[in-house]
């Protein structure tokens, strides 16, 4: 039995199309009505909602510019790119407009839906007028959908669900254990053919979603550093229903989670815990399209897949990028671009426009990532109109004329909003790469060095540092293969495929490079979080430079299995590349570390509580650093109400954040860090979990710190404050949270607490 293709609904007949739309339609006004009437459904407005808004503007405007046939991904991917894209530009145009005319609060409730309401009517009128005509739908086999293969892999995100849910209410990590083992075996599903190629895209999706649940999902609280003070600034939208560009320019964090908390009637916390994830969860299934639609790969779907599944394994693809909303919805953008821009652009020019509202969203999403591919875009463009005046290309996708709109785009747009704090911010990280580059190679601030001179704590450590040597070095080997062939095909003068891609691919490389020996760089950004978007690029060289080495021991026959190989069609190199990435992921995300009861535990999910009966008190606090307890958060609330706003809040924390001073109590920049011995005035002092259950300090270095002490003590003994603590008055306690008023009293020179 076959049914209509939901993901493809820009192929069905008009009618039909216009019908499924209008009636979501209703169904939310429906639903939003009996709310007001307090006949409230669960679940079931927050199911709706999302539907409408994540996935129907973006169907319509597909219709509207009469793409058809694009395959499943394509369609899901480029409707919800548009979609959010469009939920921005309305929210932007109602917070700048709607106030012209009185309406002082024009990100509210009934403003969003009746005007998004308004937009996807007059979307459904233009796709009726622009595409009445075209009916070719495409169907999906209910055998497919039910198979055994399909069922298993849907019952996988479940376990996620199931084994959070253990975790937070029984302090049990057991089935997110065995969660992790399961993921790994669907590789070895897929090389024996048990799952066919056709639901490759939904395994890649089911390992995305379930990584990333198993953590954002911990704790009814947010997890991780931005997102603090992302949920902070989309607080304050929330509750003025205004959006101040001053204060923040990004419309990723402020603007687009408060039209989703309202319109589905969603908790801001649980907006970034699920939506957000959900969202970047899509990233890997774009990297899996462009990797197979890539002449100068030659990849089989089994390749796409490996490399994919590199990507997922990465530590931040799910410990870091839950906590960072706006980049991963940056990298989705960022993905979204290299698709029209590297792959699909010369296909028509409604793809252009894709790749304007792509890039638009981009920028509206992150500055970052927006100025990392102005970069990668501008030297592009130039190296490529070499080569297309050499006559080694016919054509170049990155015209004048996209860079110009990129380039004038982003700049302007964090020029007039933020106070162009981020372009000066920009400006002056550059001034301080160059003011340092008598510093390079130093061991205390070049990378490698630091890497290579410090001591891992103990042998698993150690086989987890090398396993991103070995990566890094398959990626090495994999993008000299590719230029290699790309100078082969210059000296013969033949046509150049791809040569877009391969350069962004060397500008990956070279930021790689260049994080490795730029110490202003090496501090702005962590080498997981570079590794990770650099992978998006250069997973597919991973696997490249595996067949190359493979290729090369069978000249040489250096061992008898590989001088047997026929290394692109036997299966053997695939279980061998399969077990390299199972091993890979088993170590990033912690499983290795939680069965082996390693004293430097890293999974959050794994080993938030159990490790407390064998880690380091040091791993204790960077686990729990990201987790704020209820106490913790009850104590900042408490605070909040009560203190004197003119008084100084001290708390100890080291990079991060205090998680709920900062979320949930509002009050960012409102505290400081507290040091032993250090001179404090009249305040608050806020003790949190890791000061009264592990009795530690933590510090928070400055950056010029960082880069001139060799080491810094970032944990303490909190008796170190007991002199002050003694004299001041102990005014809030929770068991977990206290709170300290500390007077500072002047006699003569003398400071008494």
């Amino acid at each position: 039995m076959q049914v209509d293709n939901f993901f493809r609904m820009n192929d069905w007949e008009i009618k039909k199309f216009l019908k499924v739309v209008l009636a979501i339609q209703f169904a939310l006004w429906g639903l939003i009505g009996m709310d007001a009437l307090g006949l409230q459904i669960p679940i079931l407005r927050q199911f709706i909602g999302f539907i409408y808004l994540t996935f129907v503007p973006g169907i319509i405007i597909l219709r509207i510019l009469k793409l058809h046939k694009l395959g499943n991904i394509e369609t899901l991917l480029y409707a919800v790119g548009l979609s959010i894209a469009t939920l921005m530009f309305t929210g932007l145009f109602m917070n700048t407009v709607y106030p012209l005319f009185g309406l002082s609060g024009p990100i509210s409730t009934t403003p969003l839906i009746i005007t998004i309401s308004g937009v996807v009517l007059i979307l459904c009128i233009l796709s009726y007028v622009r595409d009445k005509d075209y009916s070719n739908p495409s169907f999906l086999d209910i055998g497919d959908i039910a198979s055994p293969p399909a069922l298993f892999l849907c019952l996988i995100p479940f376990l996620a669900i199931f084994g959070t849910y253990l975790m937070n209410f029984y302090n049990t990590n057991i089935l997110l254990l065995i969660l992790l083992p399961i993921i790994c075996f669907i590789l070895i599903l897929v090389i024996t053919g048990k799952i066919p190629q056709r639901l490759y895209p939904l395994a890649i999706w089911v390992i995305g979603i379930s990584l990333l649940f198993h953590f954002s999902l911990i704790s009814r609280f947010l997890l991780g550093t931005d997102v603090l003070s992302e949920y902070f600034y989309s607080q304050q939208v929330l509750s003025t229903s205004h959006w101040d560009p001053v204060s923040r320019s990004v419309l990723s964090t402020t603007i687009l989670p408060v039209v989703l908390s309202k319109v589905c009637f969603l908790d801001l916390t649980w907006v970034y815990k699920v939506v957000y994830p959900f969202f970047f969860s899509l990233t890997p299934l774009g990297a899996y399209y462009i990797y197979n639609n890539l002449s100068s790969l030659e990849f089989e779907k089994k390749d796409s897949f490996f490399a994919v599944f590199l990507i997922m394994s990465v530590y931040v693809f799910y410990h870091i990028m839950p906590g960072l909303a706006k980049q991963s919805l940056a990298t989705l953008f960022y993905i979204l671009v290299i698709m029209t821009a590297f792959v699909d652009k010369g296909k028509g020019p409604q793809f252009t426009i894709l790749l304007l509202a792509f890039s638009v969203g981009l920028i509206f999403s992150h500055y970052g990532m927006s100025y990392l591919l102005l970069v990668f875009l501008v030297l592009i463009f130039f190296v490529s109109l070499f080569f297309r005046q050499q006559k080694a290309v016919k054509a170049v996708n990155i015209n004048w004329t996209f860079v110009s709109f990129f380039c004038v785009s982003s700049i302007a747009w964090y020029m007039y909003t933020e106070g162009s704090f981020v372009f000066t911010n920009i400006i002056s990280m550059g001034e301080n790469i160059i003011s340092n580059l008598a510093f390079l190679g130093e061991p205390t601030t070049s990378v490698p060095s630091r890497i290579l001179s410090s001591q891992s704590p103990n042998f698993l450590h150690t086989c987890y540092r090398y396993l991103y040597y070995i990566t890094v070095f398959m990626i090495a080997i994999g993008g000299v293969t590719s230029l290699i062939q790309l100078t082969r095909a210059i000296g013969n003068k033949k046509e150049i495929n791809d040569l877009e891609y391969r350069l962004l691919s060397l500008g990956n490389f070279a930021w790689l490079v260049a994080y490795a020996i730029l110490p202003a760089i090496s501090y702005q950004f962590g080498f997981y979080r570079v590794f990770h978007i650099t992978s998006l690029v250069l997973a597919p060289f991973f696997i490249v430079g595996f067949k190359t080495l493979l290729s090369f021991a069978k000249h040489l026959r250096l061992a008898f299995p590989l001088s047997k190989l026929k290394v692109v069609s036997s299966h053997r190199w695939q279980y061998g590349i399969a077990t390299l990435l199972m091993i890979f992921l088993l170590f990033n995300s912690g499983f290795v570390f939680e069965i082996a009861k390693d004293p430097f535990p890293t999974s959050i999910p794994l080993s938030l509580k159990s490790a407390e009966g064998y880690a380091s008190k040091e791993a204790l606090v960077n686990l729990r650093a990201y987790v704020p307890t209820e106490q913790d958060v009850a104590g900042a609330l408490w605070l909040k109400e009560n203190r004197m706003s003119t008084l100084p809040i001290y708390a100890t924390f080291r990079d991060l954040r205090v998680p709920a001073l900062e979320a949930y109590a509002l009050l960012r920049g409102q505290y400081h860090p507290l040091r032993p011995s250090m001179n404090v005035e009249d305040g608050y002092i806020y003790m949190w979990y890791i000061n009264t259950q592990y009795k530690l300090g933590a510090t928070c270095p400055s950056l010029s710190e960082k880069m001139k002490e060799k080491e810094i003590e970032s944990t303490w003994p909190i008796e170190e404050l007991s002199p002050l603590l003694s004299q001041s008055d102990k005014i809030y306690s929770n068991r977990i949270s206290q709170i300290y008023y500390v007077i500072i009293v002047i006699i003569g020179l003398s400071l008494t607490g």
